[in-house]
């Protein structure tokens, strides 16, 4: 079976118009290659599941806010709502500290970090303009 094929038989993505040529592409380059799992995540406050894929808990990948909940652009699709429930971690050692914990713990899978962006749509992360400082 193809992997266009594949997508044309998950519901969720029926109505999702795909290139098929760019598809057939992929498939091609990815001739002989070893599969690897893929995992998925989505933010901490939200669980998922479909007919396809397995529910994820809201604790499987904690996500951490190296800004905590602040974010500069303010943007009208998420007024930095996102980044409320996430755990703050504004500097390196709240950060190691937090992680170290979670890792200590049954359930995490994957701790993705994320921040606020600036006006230049930047999060940031340079050893110039440490991220803890801003």
């Amino acid at each position: 079976m193809s992997w266009l094929e594949s997508v044309a038989g998950i519901e969720e993505y029926e109505d999702v118009t795909l290139d098929a040529a760019l598809v057939a592409d992929l498939e091609h380059a990815a001739t002989g290659r070893v599969p690897r799992p893929i995992r998925f995540s989505t933010p901490t406050f939200k669980d998922y599941a479909s007919t396809e894929l397995k529910g994820c808990a809201k604790n499987s990948f904690p996500s951490f806010s190296i800004t905590a909940g602040a974010c500069g652009l303010n943007c009208d699709h998420c007024r930095a709502e996102i980044l409320k429930p996430m755990l703050a971690a504004t500097s390196p050692a709240m950060l190691d500290q937090k992680v170290r914990h979670l890792i200590a713990t049954p359930g995490p899978q994957g701790l993705p970090a994320l921040g606020r962006f600036d006006r230049r749509n930047e999060i940031p992360t340079s050893a110039s303009t440490p991220w803890w400082r801003n």
